[in-house]
């Protein structure tokens, strides 16, 4: 019986030395995701200030070349061959805007996904911790159960081979 109470010693020590290992890498793992996500909303803020910007730059830029035009149109001079210049420069301008708009439009929508995809796993993850630590106070409960049948048990064999020494010692007294 001792050595079944050990064993159960022994066995829920390494229940709880698994589960401490667990819960342990189930908080790294969450502190990897805290990281991450600050990662991606910082990498998100900085795209978002890249594409404000662009669209600024490129504003200036289209109204300097829309000044530009007006100074040929009112010069006269080379019109035709000027004007198509400037609206071949313009268009490649707006092409170029409407490009880089697109490219950081897809990149910031990549990282919002990112950063929905990192929220859905940290609380997944929130979930599952949730669930272990239900599972692992259960399993504490189950074995605090176990261990009081265990010393109950010992206490009745106590009992019992006290009780049988005694029986045995009254016989050999009384023959």
């Amino acid at each position: 019986e001792e050595r079944a109470y050990s064993e159960l010693e022994k066995h829920g020590s390494r229940q709880t030395k698994i589960q401490n290992d667990q819960l342990v890498k189930l908080m790294e793992h969450a502190d990897e995701l805290r990281t991450k996500h600050a990662e991606s909303q910082k990498e998100n803020e900085r795209l978002s200030r890249e594409l404000s910007e662009s669209e600024n730059a490129h504003k200036q830029a289209a109204a300097e070349f829309q000044r530009q035009l007006k100074f040929l149109e009112d010069e006269k001079a080379g019109v035709g061959k000027s004007l198509d210049n400037a609206n071949t420069v313009l268009l490649k301008l707006r092409e170029s805007k409407m490009k880089r708009e697109e490219e950081l439009g897809r990149t910031i929508s990549e990282k919002q996904d990112s950063l929905l995809k990192l929220e859905s796993e940290f609380s997944e993850f929130a979930a599952d911790k949730n669930s272990d630590a239900e599972r692992l106070q259960s399993t504490i409960e189950q074995l605090e159960r176990d261990l009081q049948q265990a010393m109950s048990s010992r206490d009745a064999l106590k009992k019992r081979v006290h009780d049988l020494k005694r029986h045995f010692s009254d016989a050999i007294n009384s023959m």
